[in-house]
């Protein structure tokens, strides 16, 4: 009940051994971290300051030689800045003073009715930064220039700017794909983020994406977004399933609970199985299901429970039609039937 006091002290303390104390992958991981954390005044109204500073450091491919920051907390507002420099150039700058509580203790509302500010400005920063924040990337490759804004409030945010990508790639070891060639430009304005056009390369097939995404409030997204594909390989799961597709599709709704409709062609795909059983397929789950589809397959490449995420269960599909294209088989050891029609498909949850 009474006032706090606290500080800790970092100095040149090794990135990779703050990974291991976090028990991540310390591979590819290299520099060092200084910084100061002060804590004061009380759990109801606690006062934040610190500053950081990382030198050389390394996440697999990205290279950052200097990379510094600060953050205040008093009075309910939260201040915070983040700087990334090249060759004594400051090439991306964050700033953002946002309305929280973050009281020590349990609290109605963290977020705030007052008004925020979020600014970002970017020059030609490395894409490879992404491997450092998520394991669904890898090998990635490319700049994004970036002149953005946020203000409003949290129920009513207002946008400006605009973010753009050239040079991209990367592989997804999820689905043993990779994209390259991936460029696009996205425009802030008002509530929405305006995708003018979004492309991307599979091997010899490609993708585009057109379309918005509108904020209802800053952490509540609804998506309208067109895809057209060409050829394009989606997954390629070796010894389990392959498909490449051609289509229009359309995505729409909040991002958690999403509908995905429209019609496209199976150009060509292989889907393995172990033998001839007259079943109806119903859950990869199912301990039956094991005697058709060798599941540990789908379990090493990432696809099965690991795989799971709140947007692919929350994701519904209406009637998405699909053709068979002349290039599309059932195979095993002992039968390679080609498949010819088309189905529709719905899902709602998990059904």
């Amino acid at each position: 009940d009474g006032r706090a006091d606290a500080r800790v002290y970092l100095e040149a303390f090794p990135l990779a051994g703050l990974y291991a104390l976090l028990q991540h992958d310390t591979l590819g991981v290299a520099g060092a971290l200084t910084a100061t954390v002060a804590l004061s005044g009380t759990r109801a109204s606690p006062i934040y300051s610190g500053s950081f500073a990382l030198s050389d450091a390394a996440f697999g491919a990205f290279r950052a030689p200097f990379m510094d920051g600060t953050v205040g907390y008093q009075n309910r507002r939260l201040d915070g800045e983040v700087h990334l420099w090249r060759s004594g150039q400051q090439i991306l700058n964050v700033t953002a003073h946002l309305p929280l509580d973050l009281a020590l203790m349990e609290v109605a509302q963290r977020q705030l009715p007052d008004t925020l500010s979020v600014q970002a400005r970017a020059d030609s920063v490395d894409l490879t930064v992404l491997e450092a924040v998520t394991p669904l990337l890898r090998q990635v490759r490319g700049v994004f220039d970036a002149d953005l804004g946020i203000g409003g409030t949290w129920d009513a945010p207002w946008l400006r700017g605009g973010l753009e990508i050239s040079g991209a790639g990367a592989t997804i070891p999820a689905l043993n794909v990779r994209y390259d060639d991936i460029g696009g430009r996205l425009v802030l304005r008002g509530d929405t983020i305006r995708v003018e056009t979004l492309t991307a390369r599979s091997e010899k097939g490609r993708a585009e994406v057109t379309g918005y995404v509108r904020l209802d409030r800053l952490t509540k997204p609804v998506l309208a977004l067109s895809i057209a594909a060409t050829e394009f390989k989606a997954l390629d799961l070796k010894g389990y399933l392959t498909v490449t597709a051609s289509g229009r599709l359309a995505l729409a709704g909040p991002v958690f609970g999403a509908t995905l409709t429209g019609r496209g062609t199976v150009t060509s795909g292989v889907l393995h199985f172990a033998d001839l059983v007259n079943k109806r397929v119903v859950n990869l789950d199912e301990p039956w299901v094991q005697d058709l589809i060798d599941t540990s397959l789908i379990r090493t490449q990432r696809l099965g429970p690991e795989f799971e995420s709140v947007f692919l269960d929350n994701l519904r599909i209406d009637g998405l039609q699909l053709a068979m294209g002349s290039d599309v088989w059932l195979r095993s050891t002992e039968a390679n039937i080609q498949l010819t029609g088309s189905l529709v498909v719905n899902k709602v949850r998990s059904n």
